[in-house]
């Protein structure tokens, strides 16, 4: 191609993905679904209920990439695993989800175990790593773990906003580490990261915010089965944040809606939180890399 041509053909491109974006948000205030029929919508707001078979079995289609997970791997195995011998290296996957973590770690030969409150998650996570070790549990208990059990911990994509009192967890977490012990937390910059999904997003690591003047919050899927939209709803002042799902089956026409009900401080204001619970901060990787703007991995000793 020719290269003055593709100097104004990019960005043309870009901005038609930018139209067609703006175009599927257009006439959504308020997120309601678009049906006059009066089909049934079934709407889940407690983690039992959003964390069941049909969510744990299209969370990794719509969530998980290899991108993520590759670099998140590479980050935590320079900055957490590189300096602990591997037979005194003991793992907690915090909010494990479906196992991702758990996975490549027991290939590695790394003892971890995960844990999470959804037995339809760890069944997935099972179904995934036939050799992990998951446990269900409520890690804001602190009898959910005997103290200095652990000699890494890790909290991955988003999984401490999901608490409204995050200090108990990390609290939790830090009783449960050995003297020396690593905590890796997954960070944002609420107001400023990407909400968009990858799947929904035209490119692996492309943004359309830095084309857009307003933050674009919406994401549109099309799977075989039923349709997918999501919305990430928060104003710049709360730490206050909800992530919006809605599923329309069409046989039979349905919708399915999930309200996960967020707690998202700014960056600064999290690390203190974290510092009170007694971690001291080594390490802030940023994601840009790999296509995450304004998200971080963050290293803390106990």
């Amino acid at each position: 191609m020719d290269a003055s041509l593709a100097y104004w053909l990019i960005p043309l491109i870009l901005l038609a993905l930018l139209v067609l974006s703006r175009i599927h948000s257009a006439g959504r205030e308020g997120f309601e679904n678009e049906d006059e029929g009066g089909a049934e919508t079934d709407t889940y707001e407690d983690y039992d209920h959003i964390y069941d078979t049909f969510y744990a079995n299209v969370y990794d289609k719509l969530f998980t990439t290899p991108e993520r997970v590759s670099f998140e791997k590479a980050s935590l195995r320079e900055n957490a695993l590189a300096d602990w011998p591997k037979a005194e290296t003991k793992v907690l996957d915090v909010c494990c989800g479906t196992g991702p973590h758990v996975d490549w770690m027991c290939k590695d030969g790394i003892d971890i175990v995960g844990v999470d409150l959804s037995e339809d998650m760890l069944k997935k996570a099972r179904d995934k790593c036939k050799s992990g070790r998951f446990y269900k549990g409520d890690v804001t208990r602190a009898e959910t773990f005997p103290p200095k059990s652990y000699s890494h911990a890790v909290m991955l994509y988003f999984s401490i906003y999901q608490f409204n009192n995050p200090k108990m967890v990390l609290d939790n977490v830090y009783s449960w580490l050995k003297p020396g012990g690593i905590l890796v937390l997954h960070l944002v910059d609420p107001n400023k990261f990407d909400p968009i999904l990858d799947a929904a997003s035209p490119f692996t690591s492309f943004s359309l915010q830095k084309y857009s003047k307003e933050r674009v919050i919406d994401s549109d899927i099309f799977f075989d089965k039923f349709k997918y939209k999501s919305r990430f709803v928060k104003e710049p002042d709360s730490d206050d944040a909800r992530f919006e799902e809605v599923f329309e089956f069409e046989e039979p026409h349905r919708y399915r809606e999930n309200i996960h009900r967020l707690h998202m401080p700014k960056v600064d204001a999290m690390l203190d939180i974290v510092r009170s619970s007694g971690f001291t901060r080594h390490e802030m990787v940023d994601m840009t890399p790999v296509g995450y703007e304004y998200q971080y991995l963050v290293y803390f000793s106990k």
